[in-house]
């Protein structure tokens, strides 16, 4: 998998001399460049993870990972948008818009991570 996203990642940057790596268009440099990162970064984490056992840090992750679909659709049903401002609108208005947009990012996702913390703890996991 390693040498894969090496691979593409070459090629793709070789390639972006003639036809230029575009987002917007999503040009098939860009698909190349972007499909090598994430090669290689799921390369990196089945190593860690996988490979040498190092599983103590995931824990965060599986909470979103194993409740990915209830996420998606409680934030059509729960107004996690609104939960934010209430606690955090506040202190993101006391700093500079760039800091207050962060704060309120962060906030929306620690209380979206909560909700699905909630549901992991109470083994409650939607399914398709």
């Amino acid at each position: 998998m390693a040498l894969a996203a090496v691979a593409m990642l070459v090629i793709g940057l070789v390639w972006s001399l003639d036809f230029p790596i575009n987002k917007k268009l999503w040009s098939s440099t860009f698909v190349l460049v972007v499909a090598a990162y994430s090669l290689g970064l799921f390369a990196l984490f089945y190593y860690i993870i996988d490979v040498k056992g190092w599983k103590g840090w995931t824990k965060f992750f599986e909470v979103v990972g194993l409740n990915s679909i209830a996420i998606y659709m409680a934030q059509r049903i729960i107004p996690f948008g609104s939960i934010n401002r209430f606690f955090l609108d506040g202190l993101a208005g006391l700093c500079p818009e760039p800091v207050g947009a962060l704060i309120l990012s962060i906030g929306y996702f620690m209380i979206s991570w909560l909700f699905l913390w909630f549901l992991y703890k109470k083994k409650v996991f939607l399914k398709v």
